[in-house]
């Protein structure tokens, strides 16, 4: 709607109760009280839909983050399919980045002491560790 803060009072009752009374509305983006609403939005993605979905996660945080800014008395959650692939994505690189090291130094001193032998560790563990390089590298490309 545009200039909405051109409205007066009686003007946003009656869009109040024409969306509260609105089947496909009501109990569904508005609360049927009208304190809480949601926002459906539908993206479609084209081929790249990794890049898309970031370039549109980082859109919305953005854009969020000046709302939240702006109207600090209102609660403004992110939610959908967009959004949760994104945390997935940090939270996998996040966990690539910080716990495989973690994990890979672990498994060399374990097996070190079970093994007894700097020799049998490394033969044993070399291809973990090129693999643990390539993938780091391939990160580090993205």
């Amino acid at each position: 709607m545009e200039d909405a803060r051109s409205l007066s009072d009686t003007d946003l009752a009656r869009i109040e109760e024409i969306a509260l009374k609105e089947t496909y509305i009501a109990g569904r983006l508005v609360v049927r009280d009208g304190q809480v609403a949601g926002i459906a939005i539908n993206i479609v993605l084209g081929k790249n839909s990794d890049a898309a979905e970031m370039e549109v996660s980082d859109y919305l945080n953005a854009f969020l983050d000046r709302a939240r800014a702006s109207h600090p008395e209102f609660a403004i959650c992110l939610t959908g399919t967009a959004i949760g692939n994104r945390v997935v994505a940090d939270a996998t690189k996040d966990d690539l980045e910080n716990l495989a090291p973690l994990a890979f130094h672990l498994t060399v001193a374990i097996t070190a002491i079970l093994l007894r032998s700097a020799f049998a560790t490394d033969f044993l563990l070399l291809p973990t560790l090129l693999k643990t390089i390539d993938s780091r590298r391939k990160i580090s490309r993205e």
